[in-house]
């Protein structure tokens, strides 16, 4: 099982809390020179291979295609993944003295958690947001509108879900 490699590396696994993962895609850029720069929609808009929105759906995917083929020692089934995505601002900072660690902090961070929280198994749970920086993939049949979810502490959010064994009829 190998879908995190660094030619493919997607995303920052910027923290883990007891068995959820949070990545992150598009805080910074590396340029020639050196320097970081933060990504920016507008400096890339078309090119889907630097869209974070994009890198990181295929890496939820590969989670997805992945899980099928690790099996949970106490049941013998696969094991079972809920990915929440969405796209938007946030700030970063290290928190900590004895033990210093990267964090990220905002609105996008709690929504992402939501979308996570009310995903489905087996399933990418994506914020408007999110489905709009994918571009609106209505190609991709495996996507479904869920006619909004109520999510604790925000309201009624307008999301998408992206399930590998649904087919969307056209």
């Amino acid at each position: 099982m190998r879908w995190w490699t660094p030619r493919s590396s997607t995303g920052f696994i910027v923290e883990t809390i007891g068995d959820c993962y949070m990545v992150a895609g598009g805080l910074l850029k590396r340029e020639a020179g050196g320097p970081h720069t933060i990504w920016s929609r507008d400096n890339q808009a078309g090119n889907d291979d630097l869209n974070p929105a994009s890198r990181i759906h295929a890496l939820a995917v590969g989670m997805l295609q992945a899980a099928k083929s690790v099996p949970m020692p106490t049941t013998g089934g696969h094991v079972e993944l809920r990915i929440g995505m969405h796209t938007g601002p946030c700030v970063s900072g290290i928190v900590g003295r004895k033990m210093p660690r990267f964090c990220l902090f905002g609105n996008t961070v709690v929504k992402a958690a939501r979308m996570e929280t009310t995903s489905e198994t087996h399933a990418i749970h994506a914020s408007w947001d999110t489905w709009l920086a994918l571009g609106q993939p209505w190609h991709d049949l495996h996507w479904r509108p869920t006619n909004g979810v109520q999510a604790k502490g925000i309201g009624l959010m307008q999301t998408m879900l992206w399930r590998e064994d649904y087919i969307r009829r056209v």
